[in-house]
């Protein structure tokens, strides 16, 4: 039972982002850092955003081969410069944790930020964002982990941001914390659905079959492959000269029930 969501639900609804927010973009680069996961995750987006292409009768963009960097790279420029030479107005961002951040800040140097209409990344947590303030790009949505302002309905996302303000003094939390209290929800309401039964076949018995609150809401396992549903939530984060350096001007959800692939247990995923 995965605590997360996976990169199929994360890059279609950034397809669909894509495609709703941007879609005069004619051209995608992107730097990714060294992992096939990684690389798969921007070829999912372009399979994704075809597709949504496709369905109004539109040509696709242009997706060009994206640049690869060894984790604790100190040097981009290289990078930086071949995504700046190649005219794209649009960019999947894939440079992870503080790889991310010193990528960004050097490209500041080059006003690359600047150059496309769209950024698209599913990696610089708010966390992150708070490092970089006025070395983010421009036109930056990113999936967030858990936003509480597209939560404020849900009184476990009131409880949980508000307990996390009065013990941090931050206002904007990372999405991260939201990973550790599913497991806690999920197991708390597994039990009581068991009547107090903590053994294997009943606690899988009862996640499969459970629904429980979250800080983004209500979520469930779906029974055939375990698959977590719920909401993902993108936002776009602005640079600010006030703390803590961010602002969230506009955010949106999608539920992940409705990115997902048919359920096909036992086998493979296979890309179409």
């Amino acid at each position: 039972f995965p605590a997360l969501d996976n990169d199929l639900l994360r890059a279609n609804g950034l397809a669909k982002l894509a495609f709703a927010k941007f879609p005069n973009v004619t051209r995608y680069a992107s730097v990714i850092s060294e992992s096939q996961a990684y690389i798969d995750s921007y070829t999912n987006f372009q399979r994704f955003l075809k597709a949504e292409y496709a369905a109004a009768g539109k040509p696709a963009p242009e997706f060009l081969p994206p640049q690869i960097t060894k984790f604790g790279t100190s040097d981009f420029r290289n990078q930086i410069t071949q995504v700046a030479n190649s005219k794209a107005d649009g960019f999947y961002n894939f440079v992870v944790g503080a790889d991310g951040v010193t990528f960004w800040q050097q490209a500041r140097a080059y006003n690359l930020g600047d150059q496309f209409k769209a950024v698209l990344d599913q990696t610089l947590d708010i966390s992150v964002l708070k490092a970089l303030r006025k070395n983010m790009p421009t036109n930056l949505w990113t999936l967030a982990s858990w936003y509480p302002g597209l939560h404020e309905d849900e009184p476990v996302s009131q409880q949980f941001y508000k307990e996390y303000v009065a013990e941090t003094g931050d206002k904007f939390p990372s999405g991260y914390l939201h990973y550790g209290a599913i497991v806690v929800l999920a197991l708390a309401a597994a039990i009581r659905a068991t009547g107090g039964k903590t053994d294997t076949e009943s606690l899988i018995t009862a996640l499969e079959t459970t629904k429980f609150h979250t800080p983004k809401g209500e979520m469930y396992f779906r029974k055939e492959d375990h698959m977590l549903f719920g909401y993902d939530d993108f936002t776009k984060v602005i640079p600010s000269d006030t703390d803590p350096g961010v602002q969230i001007p506009d955010a949106f959800r999608l539920h992940t029930a409705s990115l997902a692939p048919p359920p096909s247990p036992g086998k493979p995923y296979v890309q179409q």
